[in-house]
Formats: C-alpha cells, sequence, structure tokens
C-alpha cells in the first residue's frame, strides 16, 4: 500500500527523550527514517487533524531475525523499559511526578 507522511509532534520528540534516561534507556534516536508502517501514518495523522498530539516510537532491541520471519525474537529486558517510558510520558502529560527508574521498578 501506499502511505502518507508521518510527522512527530516536537512536543512529543523532546519529552521522550528527556524521559528516556530515567525510563532506563541509554540511547535516545530523536529522528530516524525507517519507514514506518501505513497504519502508523493513518493513526498519527487522524489524531494530529483531530487536534491531539502525536508520536510514533520504537524500542531497540536485538533481533534473532527480520520481521515476518519464523525465528524472530526480541530481547525481552527491552520491555520493561519501554513500560517505563511510557508510564512516564503518561504521567508527565497529567502533569503527575515522574518516577525515578528505582521508583517504578
Amino acid at each position: 500500500g501506499e502511505a502518507i507522511g508521518l510527522h512527530n509532534d516536537q512536543e512529543m520528540v523532546e519529552l521522550l527523550g528527556r524521559l528516556g534516561p530515567c525510563s532506563g534507556f541509554s540511547e535516545v534516536v530523536r529522528e530516524k527514517d525507517f519507514g514506518a508502517s501505513e497504519d502508523a501514518s493513518y493513526l498519527v495523522d487522524r489524531v494530529q487533524g483531530n487536534g491531539g498530539k502525536a508520536i510514533y516510537c520504537l524500542v531497540g532491541s536485538d533481533l534473532t531475525a527480520g520481521h515476518h520471519n519464523g525465528d524472530f525474537d526480541i530481547d525481552e529486558s527491552r520491555m520493561l523499559p519501554a513500560v517505563k517510558l511510557f508510564l512516564n510520558a503518561i504521567e508527565h502529560l497529567q502533569g503527575e511526578t515522574i518516577h525515578k527508574e528505582e521508583e517504578v521498578a
């Protein structure tokens, strides 16, 4: 299929960039052209078109094989920091205190 362009809201990029280290990430890549999925493009566009803020975020992991491959597997140790990142983002957007890494564990 043909996808529309995907443009993350800069405010959300900056927010996740600030929250990455306290969520357990040693490196945060703020922008990378990786050919986002068509579904994500339309979802982000719809949210932004209705006045919302949106971002398409990936959490990196070592992979045993490429996507859509029977040997595909991720490094599950990256899942907890990802949950912490999203929890911290939600709390920040709601105006609550951001948990430090050791408090969220």
